[in-house]
C-alpha cells in the first residue's frame, strides 16, 4: 500500500477526549501482546487507536472490533502507510517509546485512515480559501469528502457524506465539547483561530479505510504473541535465474503457485519451467512444496520431486534454475528419500560426490555490513547476511521508516567481486557520496543516501 503525499505537511492528529484508556505507557512486546489478548475477550467490540510516540515520530494502530486492522506513520507532519509488519520491527528499533491507548468513534478512525493512506486532491489555506466557500462546495458534491483544517501542527478532522456534514473531530478540546451543529462549529473554530495566522486546509476526495496487507486473518485467528510474529524473519525463496540473476519472493500467503505463466503468484520466465511448475503451501508451522506435473521434472536437493517438506538447506533445481528456500520450516531428514507419487518426505541433502578428494576449502570471503544512520538520530550496524538485500518503506528485508523511502527502493546484491547496488525506480531516487545513481559497484567507506537515511558500507576483513 502506498500513496502520494501530500505537497504540505499536514500536522499531528490528537485523540478523542474522554476515551483514554492509558498513556505514557513504555512500549515492550509482552505488553502489547497482553493487551491483544485482553482484547479479545472484552465484549462490546471495541474500536479505537494506539499510538507510539518515539522523539519526532508518531506511529498509529487502529483497533477495530478488538483487533489490529491498519497502521501509520507521521514524521513532521507527513503521512506514509505500514504493514503491521513495519510497524513493530520500526518500533523496536526505537530507544524510547511512549504509548497512548483510547476508545475512538468509527468516523473518526475512518478519517484517520484517509489521511495516513490517501493523497489530499486539494492544498490550500484559509488566507486564499473561505472557509464558508469550501463547506458550501462540499455541500453540492454528492461524493464522500474528508475537509482537514490544521491549527499549530494539531489537525481537525470533517467528514461531509452525500453532501451532510456528519461529523467533526476538533483539536481544540472547547470547541469539541460545545454543544451546537458541527458546521456551526466548524465556522466558529475557524474564525476563532484564523488570527493567529492562516490555518492549513486538505481536502481528500474519498473516505477509505483499508486494513493493513498483512492483517488479513480469520476472526478470532491472530497469533497470541503479535509482536513476535510480525517481526520474526520472514520465510522467502531466492531465485537464481538461468541468466545468473536474483530475485527474492516472500512466502505471505498460505498457498503460492509458481511457472512461467501470467496467471501465478510468482512469475518466473524461463523455458525450462512449465506454465504452472510448482505450488507452495504453509502447514502448520512449515511449508511443503509439490511439482504440479510439469514437462521437465524438479530436483529438490538432486533427488525427483513430487511433493517434500521445506527446511533449513533445501535447494530446488529445474534446468538451470536454482530456488533456495530460507525460514522456518521442517527439519530436512537425511534418511528419508522421494518415493511413490502423492507420498510425502523431507527432501534429502544433497548429495557428496565421492569419486575424487574435494579440494581445500577456500578462504572465506570478507564479511560485508552496513552502518544505518536514520532520520531520528539512532544508529545500526547490520551485516550482509543474504545474497540479495532488498530495501524499502515496508515488505523488505531492510525496512526504513523513512517518509521520502519508497515502498520498493533498491537493492543490495552481495557477489563474488563486491557488493551491487541497484535503485529499483524510487520516486526520490538514490545519492551515493552525494551524487545520483542507479547502479553501481559499492566499495567500503561509501555512502549510500536514501531519503534522510544513510548507508554507509563496511568490509571486515576475512
Amino acid at each position: 500500500m502506498s500513496k502520494s503525499g501530500a505537497t504540505q505537511p499536514i500536522g499531528r492528529i490528537s485523540l478523542p477526549q474522554g476515551g483514554t484508556v492509558f498513556t505514557g505507557k513504555r512500549y515492550a512486546a509482552s505488553a502489547v501482546d497482553l493487551l491483544f489478548k485482553k482484547m479479545r475477550a472484552r465484549t462490546p467490540p471495541f474500536h479505537g487507536v494506539l499510538t507510539a510516540d518515539a522523539d519526532a515520530r508518531r506511529f498509529y494502530l487502529v483497533v477495530v472490533d478488538n483487533e489490529p486492522y491498519a497502521a501509520g506513520e507521521e514524521q513532521r507532519g507527513i503521512f506514509v502507510p505500514l504493514t503491521l509488519r513495519g510497524l513493530f520491527t520500526a518500533l523496536q528499533h526505537m530507544p524510547s517509546v511512549a504509548l497512548t491507548f483510547g476508545a475512538a468513534d468509527p468516523l473518526f478512525l475512518k478519517g484517520l485512515l484517509t489521511v495516513i493512506q490517501q493523497a489530499p486532491s486539494t492544498e490550500g489555506s484559509t488566507d486564499l480559501m473561505e472557509i464558508g466557500g469550501v463547506v458550501e462546495h462540499l455541500k453540492k458534491t454528492p461524493n464522500d469528502h474528508l475537509l482537514v483544517v490544521g491549527r499549530e501542527s494539531e489537525m481537525s478532522l470533517f467528514y461531509f457524506k452525500g453532501g451532510q456534514l456528519v461529523f467533526g473531530h476538533f483539536a481544540d478540546p472547547t470547541f469539541e465539547a460545545a454543544d451546537g451543529p458541527v458546521e456551526a462549529r466548524l465556522l466558529a473554530f475557524v474564525r476563532d483561530h484564523a488570527g493567529g495566522g492562516a490555518l492549513s486546509l486538505h481536502i481528500f476526495p474519498t473516505m477509505t479505510a483499508l486494513p493493513a496487507e498483512d492483517g488479513v486473518f480469520e476472526r478470532g485467528g491472530w497469533p497470541d504473541a503479535l509482536v513476535d510474529h510480525f517481526t520474526r524473519p520472514v520465510p522467502h525463496l531466492l531465485i537464481v535465474g538461468s541468466d545468473g540473476g536474483t530475485r527474492r519472493f516472500e512466502l505471505a500467503a498460505p498457498t503460492v503457485t509458481m511457472g512461467r505463466g501470467e496467471d501465478n503468484d510468482l512469475v518466473v520466465d524461463d523455458s525450462a519451467i512449465s506454465r504452472r511448475h510448482l505450488i507452495f503451501r504453509q502447514e502448520g508451522d512449515g511449508y511443503s512444496v509439490e511439482d504440479c506435473g510439469s514437462r521437465n521434472g524438479t530436483l529438490c536437493n538432486g533427488t525427483p520431486l513430487t511433493k517434500a517438506s521445506l527446511g533449513p538447506g533445501v535447494e530446488l533445481q529445474i534446468g538451470a534454475c536454482l530456488i533456495r528456500f530460507f525460514g522456518a520450516g521442517a527439519p530436512v531428514n537425511a534418511e528419508s528419500s522421494v518415493s511413490g507419487h502423492g507420498e510425502e518426505t523431507a527432501c534429502r541433502p544433497a548429495a557428496v560426490s565421492l569419486s575424487k578428494p574435494s579440494p581445500p576449502p577456500a578462504p572465506p570471503a570478507p564479511a560485508w555490513a552496513l552502518e544505518i544512520a536514520r532520520p531520528d538520530g539512532s544508529r545500526e550496524r547490520r551485516p550482509l547476511t543474504g545474497a540479495l538485500t532488498t530495501i524499502g518503506r515496508t515488505k523488505a528485508d531492510l525496512v526504513l521508516t523513512d517518509t521520502r523511502v519508497s515502498r520498493r527502493h533498491g537493492e543490495l546484491e552481495v557477489g563474488p567481486d563486491g557488493v551491487a547496488y541497484r535503485d529499483t525506480g524510487s520516486t526520490n531516487g538514490s545519492l551515493l557520496n552525494g551524487r545520483t545513481v542507479t547502479s553501481t559497484v559499492l566499495k567500503p567507506g561509501d555512502v549510500l543516501t536514501l531519503g534522510e537515511t544513510s548507508l554507509t558500507i563496511l568490509q571486515d576483513a576475512a
